[in-house]
């Protein structure tokens, strides 16, 4: 077995910018699934390039498979991945389009003893990084957690290159709906070993008329030893930036703000 990985929808805009050319700086070869693009426009380090998953020649032989498609379609990627190439499988978060899609990956997983990993970049951002780095300072300056809130703040180039995000049938549920669970994460990181529970996660439709109307909610909440934390994320278009606010039993906060990168 070589040094090549499958990447299920590598000719995107993730896979041909950030995948493929992370994946050939670590010395790595990959093929690509992808029914766009052309196999000359994708970096040098992709061998062959397949338009569906029923023309890869013998997928048992990869190291793994990344998948990198829309959300609506994790789940079945995921499933070829981990049940007929029986490969280790790394899926782009979020890892589905919906939470029970995402119970059937990992129950997929679990039954086929596959490993499954989900990629969340937003855990490597600067802010994630101290704040789960310094965990016990935090709680002990303001108390235990009472609330976090979160604010992903986009600007208008960031819908022109990513049809996808304007379908609500193949983002799962509105425009930028998955960018809620990014802070999710840093707070199940923050807090590990809590039972969650998702309220609410919708957003509204893309409106090229009204573009300044675009907007996402999404809210989580977890309970233990009778703490209730919730996390709420709305993004806005036309405004770029990124904060994070915790505020504890002392009535005391931890803010920061971070621009885009």
């Amino acid at each position: 077995m070589g040094d090549r990985l499958l990447v299920i929808g590598g000719a995107g805009d993730l896979g041909r910018k950030r995948i493929l050319p992370a994946l050939g700086e670590m010395g790595y070869q990959a093929d690509v699934v992808d029914p766009r693009g052309l196999g000359s426009a994708l970096p040098p380090n992709v061998i062959a390039h397949y338009c569906s998953l029923d023309s890869v020649p013998a997928p048992g032989d990869y190291l793994g498979v990344i998948v990198a498609t829309p959300n609506n379609l994790h789940l079945r990627h995921s499933r070829w991945a981990v049940e007929t190439a029986r490969r280790p499988c790394l899926v782009e978060k979020p890892i589905a389009h919906t939470l029970k899609d995402a119970e059937q990956v990992v129950g997929l997983a679990r039954t086929a003893q596959a490993q499954l990993w989900v990629a969340d970049h937003y855990l490597a951002k600067p802010a994630s990084r101290f704040l789960t780095g310094h965990r016990s300072e935090l709680v002990a300056s303001i108390g235990p957690v009472r609330e976090v809130r979160g604010r992903i703040l986009e600007d208008p180039g960031t819908l022109l290159g990513r049809e996808w995000l304007r379908n609500p049938e193949r983002s799962g549920g509105g425009v930028w709906i998955d960018t809620g669970f990014h802070l999710a994460s840093v707070l199940l990181t923050l807090m590990p070993g809590r039972d969650w529970r998702f309220i609410r996660a919708e957003a509204a439709g893309y409106d090229p008329a009204h573009p300044d109307r675009t907007e996402t909610a999404f809210e989580a909440s977890a309970e233990s030893g009778g703490t209730i934390v919730t996390l709420s994320v709305g993004k806005s278009h036309g405004v770029v930036g990124k904060d994070l606010q915790i505020e504890g039993d002392k009535g005391s906060c931890w803010s920061t703000g971070f621009p885009r990168v």
